[in-house]
């Protein structure tokens, strides 16, 4: 199936995986300055951060309908809109606590695929916007920022909260 068989779809395009679901604890929204001294190549935010703050159930999917291995970068962005989506604080803490016990499903899945986290859209100093993504080395989860004009592809999943209205919680 290609994008442009699909261009009036509207509405809620994630779709459960069923890999994981985990609890997350209360996280507040990272400042800008916050953001920067972890990722100094972040110059503004844009848009705000929809992303949780409160305690949540995070679930992952994907954006893709059967048969698509890939969307471009607008085609994800479009897609996104039908969020709430996790974002950079969740992602952080994962990867810091990946090695807590509680945590050894989720650190299992290491390297299997990568996590986009769009509840918050990044700028860097060349106009490049991305969105935090946990990735994979040695085994190991770490963040990083996934470029919107990249494409989400078959290994790619998408972190909501799962008592979104949309996300069947």
């Amino acid at each position: 199936m290609s994008v442009l068989e699909t261009p009036d779809v509207v509405g809620d395009f994630f779709r459960p995986s069923g890999e994981l679901t985990l609890q997350l604890p209360a996280l507040p929204r990272l400042s800008l300055e916050e953001i920067q001294k972890r990722f100094p190549f972040v110059k503004e935010i844009e848009s705000g951060d929809i992303s949780p703050t409160e305690a949540v159930t995070l679930e992952l999917g994907t954006l893709l309908f059967t048969g698509e291995d890939s969307i471009p970068g607008k085609e994800y962005e479009r897609r996104l809109s039908s969020g709430p989506y996790m974002g950079l604080q969740q992602a952080i803490y994962l990867s810091d606590h990946q090695d807590d016990p509680e945590l050894a499903t989720f650190k299992a899945l290491a390297g299997k695929f990568y996590i986009d986290f769009p509840g918050i859209k990044a700028v860097d100093s060349g106009g490049a916007r991305g969105v935090p993504y946990l990735g994979s080395v040695g085994g190991r989860w770490g963040v990083g920022f996934h470029g919107l004009e990249s494409s989400f592809d078959r290994r790619g999943r998408v972190g909501r909260p799962a008592s979104s209205p949309a996300g069947g919680g």
